[in-house]
């Protein structure tokens, strides 16, 4: 089934009061004509012929509409130098969205606003089209069902922030999310965000998404994987997290491994748990700017050993004991380290010897259809990301997060891994609790 997301643009994806309103009054001053912000946002959302009355009431329509093109002109130049504010964390949503759905902005507006939005603002990348009356000379209604037709989509939500985006999306049969932080209020609505962080969630929730069950989970992953995994490889006094020699010892017990990867700036890919290599080397340095000739040749490990490659560690390890890996992101790279991560993981023979996990969900979004299981990392539900925590197949969180009462509810029906477990007392505790556990400073007895 395809599930699209159709955006309105005033109120929902930007904010242009100030400078619509200073345009048409530069461009109206000489027919008496002035405006302040309330009566400009009065006309939000309304069609050239629904403004026009309301905006030049001393002229007929027709005149108007000549009027309308005149202030859209003025408008249009204005915004291209002056563009519109954008919503906390559009750039972030959006790109969440996208590697998920395609996106579409449906707009009451005339010619040329929408791509100045677009390009002024620089979103080109996130949608699949636009449209708006002033392409069709349609109503918005019309309009969202031109673009179901044209692109084959079965189900839509629709993002408004005015009743009459309610209603026009009422009249094309669609769902709708009403953007209480833009320009209109709706009474009583049900579907409701108040920030676009609120919306991926509630986009979940409508289209009626939930993660993989326990058992798909368990069914999809190696089960050496449900014995425990090695945090960083099991490491000890004399061998360093995440070295190939501590991953040789789980290999040696047979036990599954969780490690860290990060980009180099020569796009390798590196095995180690910080992006500062100054804890595990006592050497400054940052990983994502050397490149992987210069970490070998002038890091050591503190236990003696090189900082190993991913291609190393899956070499040794062969698909014998599975790998919970960690997408460890540095400054937005989250698309660059996927590609190079899915390259390598491309030899793998069995997707069941591989789990992902990462605290950035866009980093795990890139694996969408890869076939590998993904765990999202959660330290707390107060995490700006525990928004997205019904996205991914499952869930690898703080042991202390047992304690609420939104993870009891979900653990029942899907997969939990805990971290980091570092005693025998913590693990008794929480073992029946969860599915897993991610360990370190002690062995689990099989």
């Amino acid at each position: 089934m395809k599930q699209c997301l159709f955006f309105d643009l005033d109120g929902t994806l930007w904010d242009a009061l100030e400078q619509i309103t200073t345009s048409w009054n530069q461009a109206m001053k000489k027919y008496n004509y002035q405006y302040d912000l309330d009566t400009i946002k009065s006309f939000m959302g309304l069609t050239p012929k629904e403004t026009c009355p309301l905006a030049f009431k001393n002229h007929s329509l027709e005149e108007g509409l000549k009027l309308f093109d005149i202030v859209l002109k003025a408008e249009i130049d204005y915004l291209s130098k002056n563009p519109g504010k954008i919503y906390p964390n559009e750039d972030e949503v959006l790109s969440l969205l996208k590697e998920k759905y395609d996106l579409f902005i449906v707009s009451n507006c005339d010619k040329g606003y929408i791509e100045n939005y677009l390009n002024a603002c620089q979103k080109t990348q996130y949608f699949t089209d636009h449209v708006c009356v002033g392409d069709t000379s349609l109503d918005k209604w019309q309009n969202i069902l031109y673009l179901k037709k044209k692109y084959q989509i079965d189900e839509i939500i629709y993002i408004g922030d005015t009743l009459k985006d309610k209603i026009e999306a009422n009249k094309a049969n669609v769902k709708f999310i009403h953007a209480n932080y833009g320009f209109g209020k709706i009474d009583n609505e049900e579907n409701e965000i108040n920030s676009l962080y609120e919306l991926i969630p509630l986009v979940e929730k409508l289209f009626n998404h939930q993660p993989l069950t326990k058992k798909e989970v368990i069914d999809n992953i190696n089960p050496l994987i449900l014995k425990g995994v090695c945090h960083r490889g099991l490491h000890n006094s004399l061998y360093i997290e995440n070295g190939l020699k501590a991953f040789e010892c789980a290999l040696t017990r047979h036990m599954a491994i969780e490690l860290d990867v990060h980009l180099s700036k020569d796009k390798k890919i590196i095995v180690c748990h910080d992006s500062f290599l100054k804890r595990v080397t006592n050497k400054d340095g940052v990983i994502e700017e050397l490149t992987l000739e210069e970490i070998k040749n002038n890091y050591i490990l503190l236990d003696g050993e090189k900082i190993p490659t991913l291609d190393e560690v899956l070499s040794l390890l062969n698909e014998q004991i599975p790998i919970v890996l960690e997408l460890k992101t540095y400054n937005d790279n989250y698309i660059e380290l996927a590609k190079y991560v899915k390259e390598k993981l491309s030899l793998i023979k069995d997707k069941k010897n591989i789990m992902l996990i990462s605290f950035d969900p866009r980093a795990l979004l890139q694996f969408n259809n890869e076939g590998f299981m993904r765990s999202l990392l959660l330290g707390s539900t107060n995490d700006v990301t525990f928004k997205y925590y019904n996205y991914f197949e499952s869930l690898d969180i703080y042991h202390e997060m047992l304690k609420e009462d939104i993870i009891k509810q979900y653990q029942k029906n899907h997969f939990v891994n805990v971290w980091t477990i570092n005693s025998k007392n913590l693990y008794n505790k929480v073992i029946n609790q969860v599915d897993t556990v991610t360990f370190e400073n002690f062995l689990i007895e099989k």
